[in-house]
């Protein structure tokens, strides 16, 4: 398991792995909870990030096999996570 110290830059790496599927399935279920619809209008808004997808993803533990899936980063405001 991988620890980062920069949190920032682990938020780069798992915007790539899951673009490539990995972890998508738990995101999709925070997100699809109806509590947060309201965030998911398609509307852009950078307001507060919501606190349970915020944790999930500072939890999620990454592996040497992980890390071997990631062939690209790209550090933009404009990435999903």
């Amino acid at each position: 398991m991988h620890d980062f110290a920069d949190s920032n830059f682990k938020l780069v790496i798992l915007d790539q792995l899951i673009k490539e599927g990995s972890f998508a399935n738990r995101l999709n279920e925070l997100r699809n909870d109806p509590k947060h619809a309201q965030n998911f209008t398609g509307e852009v808004d950078y307001g507060e990030p919501i606190s349970e997808i915020e944790d999930f993803l500072r939890g999620v533990k990454l592996t040497d096999e992980d890390l071997d899936k990631v062939t690209e980063l790209c550090f933009d405001g404009g990435n999903d996570i």
